[in-house]
């Protein structure tokens, strides 16, 4: 039985949690709390499967309740719950929650979403899979430049100036950034002279996630017979990455869903990347369909992202297109559906070969998906263009 923990301080809203779970949700073990406190002194002595708790609390209490728990029961579920987008960037700069929900009067929502977050980790719980994690050699670590950058990000007295020359500390780390933003993989036609220029330029959410990424990959190098193949993964996983934050703008997200969109398709070779890399004993790799997506996906689970990132690496390939209204799976599922359309195709659209024809088992507005695929063709032209 699952047991998960409501809080919040606005009673009404309690109430109607507390009935909608009850009735539909009957085999959950449900606790309701409108006090922080309160919920501190329950968690003392039970373990729970889930919490969600309001952050808008007097004090900042709901988000430093996350935090408690994220420290106390790890593997939990944590759900924020808000009307205020600015606070999801500060939860996640501390690592403090898994979803943030902004349809607070929405029960039936929320229930979606942690419905999701447990098939998530059961998913990743799977035994044999485990023993591969424990059994990696050198285990990827998130970057300590991510911790350091979200955190001014999320700071009241954000400045672009504190995040360059965080940047500008690391001088390999300056180099390779300017190396990757004067590519043709960002299309700039300015060239790129500093950190604060990169910055003002592509936005600091998206140097953020190339720092990530090349600090990520990094770890990966030192594995010289597999240079020239991380190499390859990497730029596979950069262009993914630029695509699937095209592909959120044209949807509409919102800025933190299109950051997850982004730092999904960057992550999206990371399983790839340990397998190629040996880091498992190549004897102990079973024929898993997949494996280096749940590979991925469960280090990346490790490092506390997002479920919304952890889930979209672990569905990429999935042969079935997700439903519902676009999200960051939707956005990484349609640039490798496209990847693998293109594979034996050239990258013109011609009548007869088309988003139609590509696209017709998504369930997808034909208008998104036809400027999808108007986008996947001319970013790949572009770069034929510019090779």
């Amino acid at each position: 039985m699952k047991a998960i923990l409501f809080v919040d301080d606005e009673q009404v809203m309690l109430d109607r949690m507390k009935s909608w779970f009850e009735a539909h949700q009957p085999s959950w073990q449900t606790y309701f709390f409108n006090c922080a406190k309160d919920a501190v002194r329950f968690l003392e002595g039970s373990t729970i499967d889930c919490i969600v708790s309001n952050v808008n609390m007097p004090d900042n209490n709901g988000a430093q309740l996350l935090s408690h728990v994220a420290t106390r029961q790890p593997s939990a579920v944590r759900v924020a719950l808000s009307d205020r987008d600015d606070a999801e960037l500060a939860l996640e700069s501390l690592h403090a929650t898994h979803r943030f929900i902004t349809n607070i009067n929405d029960a039936a929502y929320l229930n979606q979403a942690i419905e999701c977050s447990f098939e998530l980790r059961e998913r990743l719980a799977d035994p044999s899979l485990q023993t591969l994690i424990t059994g990696i050699t050198t285990l990827p670590v998130l970057p300590e430049i991510y911790d350091r950058i979200m955190l001014e990000l999320a700071s009241e007295t954000f400045s672009i100036d504190v995040i360059s020359r965080i940047i500008e500390s690391d001088i390999s780390l300056t180099a390779t950034l300017l190396k990757v933003v004067n590519s043709p993989y960002y299309g700039l036609v300015r060239h790129i002279e500093s950190p604060s220029h990169a910055v003002k330029m592509l936005g600091v959410e998206v140097v953020k996630n190339i720092l990530l990424t090349e600090k990520v990959v990094s770890q990966f190098q030192q594995f010289s017979p597999a240079a020239k193949r991380v190499s390859i993964l990497n730029i596979e996983a950069s262009i993914r990455g630029v695509l699937a934050n095209r592909f959120a703008r044209i949807a509409k997200l919102s800025k933190r869903r299109i950051d997850h969109c982004q730092m999904a398709g960057m992550l999206s070779s990371l399983g790839e990347l340990v397998i190629e890399t040996r880091m498992i004993n190549p004897e102990d790799i079973a024929a898993q369909p997949q494996l280096e997506n749940l590979i991925g996906s469960s280090i990346l689970g490790l490092w506390s992202l997002p479920d919304a990132i952890v889930e979209s690496v672990l569905r990429q390939n999935e042969p079935d297109a997700p439903t519902g209204e676009p999200t960051a799976m939707h956005v990484l599922h349609a640039v490798r559906h496209l990847e693998a359309a293109f594979s034996t195709n050239d990258f013109q659209m011609d009548k007869n070969f088309n988003s139609q024809q590509v696209f017709a088992d998504y369930p997808l507005a034909d208008s998104l998906r036809e400027q999808w695929f108007d986008c996947f063709c001319d970013y790949h032209l572009d770069l034929k263009l510019a090779s």
